[in-house]
């Protein structure tokens, strides 16, 4: 049986506003990545 498997951690963000404008933009966020929880698709021909 053939098939395939795709594993994804899981990533999770956090932002925050600069109030006073004084990075250009409004709003900024950085991602941090985990490996649990995780996403796991599997398929198989069948």
């Amino acid at each position: 049986m053939r098939g395939v498997r795709i594993v994804a951690p899981a990533h999770l963000h956090a932002g925050n506003l600069d109030l006073s404008g004084g990075l250009g933009r409004g709003y900024g966020t950085v991602g941090f990545t985990v490996e649990e929880p995780r996403l796991e698709v599997r398929a198989c021909e069948g």
